[in-house]
């Protein structure tokens, strides 16, 4: 397992950035720390963007399960709904903006997932 702070180039020798707002983040942040009593769960859907610097991962929209959400949250488990889960991989494979529109330059990218 690798440290989020570790300096060494991903094992493709390139960095992999994450890019979103600071108002995204905090409610990122909000989210994941919610209740420390249980694991929390996000999904992240974008786009990625190669650099000359290496791989951006593009955040458009973040998916925040709810209990509801939720088959399993526990202090050291957490496990989305099939219907959660299958909403979040429908809306990647979509591919669409915030308009829900397709956006014809992107190409599918399965949804980044966090968990605390």
């Amino acid at each position: 397992m690798r440290r989020a702070d570790n300096k060494h180039p991903s094992t493709f020798g390139r960095e992999v950035t994450i890019r979103l707002t600071r108002r995204v983040a905090n409610v990122l942040a909000e989210h994941l720390r919610h209740d420390p009593n249980k694991e929390q769960m996000a999904f992240a859907l974008g786009h990625q963007a190669s650099t000359a610097e290496g791989t951006l991962l593009l955040f458009d929209e973040l998916v925040l399960p709810e209990a509801d959400d939720l088959l399993e949250q526990s202090l050291v488990a957490v496990c989305p709904t099939k219907e959660c889960q299958s909403y979040v991989y429908f809306q990647a494979q979509q591919g669409k903006n915030h308009s829900g529109i397709p956006h014809p330059s992107r190409r599918w990218s399965p949804p980044v997932q966090w968990c605390r």
